[in-house]
C-alpha cells in the first residue's frame, strides 16, 4: 500500500511540475500575440484558443500536485485554534467532501469526454480547432489523478489517526 502511494504521489508531483511549465509557455505565446498584434499589426487566429486550452490543461494536471504538496487554500482562523484532535476530525471531513465532489466530477467529466470524442467537438472560431474535445478528456483525466491523490491522503489520514495533546 505504501509503494501504491509513492508512486501516485510521484505522478502528482511530475504533471504538477509539468504544468508549471505549460504556464511559462503561455507566458511566453501571450506576448508573441502582443508584439504580433501591436507591433507587427499581425494579430493571430490561433493564439487566444491555445492559451486558453494550456491553461486549462494546466489547471486541471494542478489539483493532485497541490493535494499533495498540502498547499491548498485553506481559512485557518479556527483551524489553528482548536486541538490537533480536532483538526484531524476537520481534515476527515473535508476528504470527505473533496472525494465525494471529485467522483461526482470524474463521473460528470467521463460523459463530456465519451461525447466529445465521438463528435469532435471543434471550437467553432475562425481556428476552428478541436481543443474542446481535448480539454473535455484533460478535466475527466486531471479529475481521475485528484480523485486518486485525494484517495492516498485520506488514507494517510487514517493511518496516521487522531493525535493526542
Amino acid at each position: 500500500m505504501l509503494r501504491l502511494c509513492e508512486i501516485m504521489d510521484r505522478i502528482s508531483r511530475a504533471t504538477g511540475q509539468a504544468a508549471m511549465h505549460v504556464y511559462l509557455i503561455v507566458a511566453l505565446l501571450s506576448m508573441y500575440e502582443v508584439v504580433a498584434r501591436y507591433l507587427m499589426n499581425a494579430p493571430t487566429v490561433w493564439s487566444y484558443e491555445i492559451v486558453l486550452a494550456l491553461c486549462a490543461l494546466a489547471w486541471t494536471l494542478s489539483g493532485a500536485y497541490v493535494s499533495v504538496q498540502r498547499r491548498h487554500i485553506a481559512i485557518t482562523l479556527i483551524y489553528d485554534m482548536i486541538s490537533p484532535r480536532a483538526r484531524w476530525y476537520l481534515d476527515l471531513i473535508a476528504a470527505l467532501f473533496t472525494i465525494a465532489a471529485l467522483c461526482v466530477l470524474v463521473y460528470l467529466s467521463f460523459d463530456l469526454a465519451v461525447k466529445a470524442l465521438r463528435f469532435i467537438d471543434r471550437s467553432g472560431s475562425a481556428f476552428n480547432s478541436p481543443l474542446p474535445t481535448l480539454l473535455k478528456c484533460l478535466l475527466f483525466s486531471g479529475a481521475v489523478l485528484f480523485v486518486l491523490q485525494s484517495v492516498v491522503d485520506f488514507a494517510r489520514l487514517i493511518q496516521r489517526g487522531p493525535k493526542e495533546v
